[in-house]
């Protein structure tokens, strides 16, 4: 009887301490800008992702018109690595649709 009881009673415990672990947010309702922003690119519902172009990090010289090259001169030459950010967010989660409608909320209240 005590070998069954022991480990129950160790599992139930366990649980218990689990449950008051949890961290009791503020509603979404009293999100402020950072907690919107953390919500939606740094959580596990919205991440940002970079994606970087390196091809032009270095310097080449660009062609002239005679040549028949037109790089550089329709867009211009970096010289540099540019970046681009792509924000992967679910929608269908609840946070990243509280997190939105906090943001508009917001800006809103910025404006009026």
């Amino acid at each position: 009887m005590l070998k069954r009881f022991f480990p129950i009673l160790l599992l139930v415990c366990g649980l218990v301490v689990l449950v008051s672990a949890q961290k009791q947010g503020k509603p979404w309702t009293e999100w402020d800008a950072k907690e919107v922003k953390k919500t939606l690119d740094n959580s596990g519902w919205g991440q940002v992702q970079t994606e970087t172009n390196t091809a032009e990090m270095f310097y080449t010289p660009t062609a002239t018109a005679s040549s028949g090259s037109t790089r550089g001169t329709a867009e211009g030459v970096t010289n540099q690595a540019t970046s681009m950010n792509y924000h992967i967010r679910f929608l269908s989660a609840k946070p990243i649709r509280e997190a939105f409608i906090r943001g508009i909320e917001i800006a809103q209240k910025k404006t009026g």
